[in-house]
């Protein structure tokens, strides 16, 4: 297994951070996996090198204004943009593995993404998988702030706040606490743009959940404070076929960095060489 960093050119002078883990041998299978708010591919590295060892290729590109990618830290211009730019990683992943069944892996924002993603644009895939999605918060927002964040939206769209992510409640390993507080590609911003179309994509997506038609492996644990489990729930209940719904027992909201990661890892990695068995 390998790890091998490398630059998606954009615009003059920009260009998106992407790193992939490459196993022996030729890949089973690509994963492109859309990560969370204020996160990076280095995160994932466990992840990476994981799904690698069991033969599938795994590709994280840094979203922009996050990580080693260009743009303001914490700011997406559009919605539209953003959905433009995961058409651009899964070029890049069929560009260096033509003939593979490939996997889209959203974790919390990056679960609303790909959900999003799913619905809006019904790619070719063979699956997605969804992990912690931010569909609604855990903490509903106060009527005010969300009447403020409206009106900062129209005068200065990419003013940035804090995002009020507490590391302690990520996972019950506190190591992750401690190496999420001092990694410096960790902004801990969000402008209140992003914030506004993140809501409004959540609610789009429990509205047309019927509208997903390809195989689908949602995740979320259920003492997570930062994204609602409920919110999973009600849009697991909408799923037509072809969906698994696994609710983890007591975890927190990066499952992938839990105490008992291991064993999230190993299901997702079941559930993915289930789906390419049955689609032969």
């Amino acid at each position: 297994m390998k790890a091998n960093e490398f630059a998606i050119p954009y615009k003059k002078g920009e260009s998106f951070y992407g790193c992939e883990w490459v196993p022996k041998g030729k890949a089973k299978g690509v994963i492109v996996l859309i990560h969370g708010l204020s996160d990076h591919a280095g995160r994932y590295h466990h992840v990476g090198t994981y799904f690698a060892g069991s033969g599938y290729s795994t590709i994280i590109v840094d979203l922009r204004g996050n990580g080693k990618s260009f743009g303001k830290r914490g700011h997406f211009p559009s919605f539209q943009r953003i959905m433009d730019d995961i058409s651009l990683f899964i070029k890049e992943a069929m560009k260096r593995h033509p003939s593979v069944p490939l996997f889209l892996y959203g974790h919390s924002m990056g679960g609303n993404l790909v959900l999003n993603y799913l619905i809006r644009n019904k790619p070719l895939v063979a699956g997605a998988i969804i992990t912690s999605p931010w569909l609604r918060l855990t903490i509903k927002q106060p009527h005010y702030k969300v009447i403020l964040a409206k009106l900062a939206n129209i005068v200065f769209p990419s003013l940035t706040q804090p995002d009020g992510i507490i590391p302690s409640v990520l996972s019950h390993d506190n190591e992750v606490a401690k190496s999420y507080t001092i990694d410096p590609l960790v902004h801990n911003r969000i402008s209140v743009r992003t914030f506004l179309e993140i809501a409004i994509a959540g609610e789009y997506v429990l509205k047309h959940a019927d509208k997903v038609d390809c195989p689908l492996l949602m995740m979320h644990g259920t003492d997570d404070t930062l994204t609602s489990f409920s919110a999973s729930k009600e849009f697991s209940s909408k799923v037509i076929d072809k969906h698994t719904f696994k609710v983890w027992e007591g975890f927190y909201h990066e499952l992938h960095n839990e105490i008992e990661r291991e064993a999230v890892l190993e299901f997702v990695r079941d559930w993915i060489d289930s789906s390419i068995t049955s689609a032969r």
